[in-house]
């Protein structure tokens, strides 16, 4: 019987004398229907390699292997880790006993072999939920997909809307590396032992960066949090700490922005081009003479 079935995850933690730790994050998925969806929103086909963050008892890996895909499972708790071995029947699987950040995940693909885009499927321990994301996508196009379950509230974040709350440098900064989509919610009820809060689906695509030098991404990027740092603000005052206001309000003026922005009006893009705009400002100015 499919182990996220109530009795047979009770059974299973009884037999092996193992129990959810509340400092791993660790809510078991007690749900098949939503197990289901979650194999069908990543399109796991046979032949796919998967990276899953977090298996604890199998509830996800058993689902992947069952559909032909080969899984590289890396759990921190040596309990589940080492009862993850029953499933090596079902197919190709291979766990590692490690904290996820610390695992250099492109060494442990390249010692298997792998070629070719990988996905990554994973009820991500929620307190590390945002240092493993941007772990990931700093691998770059190494995913084709990314499809993972956070607290509904973080899915709201990471893929909300400009002049929305729920939008901020966060979005901004995923949507600068991958395509993010919200799936669906997942009521805290298909859960044991059941969280406060309810979880969602979110989906990542990696692509290549709208700016290639890392230095001006990084510019780039502390721009975006420099400006919501003060999200109620205007864009000239939040960023007068390290821009002078009247090259801002120009820098507005000539990306056909009003002078009034504020950061939470601005999608990708649209920071984009006031970035570029700015810099053109910036760099037109003389430089001051030496005091």
């Amino acid at each position: 019987m499919p182990i996220y079935r109530p009795n047979e995850l009770f059974s299973f933690l009884a037999k092996e004398n193992l129990a959810p730790k509340k400092g791993l994050s660790q809510n078991f998925l007690i749900d098949g229907n939503i197990i289901r969806k979650i194999v069908e929103e990543a399109d796991v086909q046979a032949g796919d390699f998967i990276v899953e963050i977090g298996p604890g008892p199998g509830v996800l890996t058993e689902a992947m292997l069952d559909k032909g895909a080969s899984v590289l499972a890396i759990e921190k708790d040596s309990g589940f880790a080492d009862k993850l071995t029953r499933f090596q029947d079902k197919g190709r699987l291979t766990i590692l006993n490690e904290d996820i950040l610390e695992v250099d995940i492109a060494a442990e693909i390249k010692k298997m072999g792998v070629e070719g885009p990988l996905k990554v499927i994973s009820n991500l321990p929620y307190h590390i939920t945002t240092p493993i994301i941007v772990k990931l996508l700093a691998m770059g196009k190494a995913f084709s997909s990314i499809v993972v379950m956070v607290q509904e509230e973080v899915a709201q974040r990471f893929a909300g809307k400009p002049k929305t709350k729920e939008y901020g440098s966060i979005t901004v900064f995923l949507s600068f590396f991958a395509d993010v989509r919200y799936g669906f919610k997942v009521k805290r009820s298909c859960f044991m032992p059941q969280p406060k809060v309810d979880s969602a689906i979110v989906i990542f695509h990696p692509k290549d960066p709208p700016i290639q030098d890392e230095e001006q991404q990084t510019r780039f990027l502390h721009l975006v949090r420099l400006a919501f740092n003060q999200r109620r603000k205007t864009l000239r005052s939040a960023l007068e700490r390290e821009h002078e206001k009247a090259l801002v309000v120009k820098a507005l003026k000539q990306a056909n922005f009003s002078d009034c922005a504020r950061a939470e009006e601005l999608s990708l893009d649209e920071f984009l081009l006031f970035y570029s705009s700015l810099l053109l400002v910036e760099k037109e100015q003389p430089e001051k003479p030496a005091s």
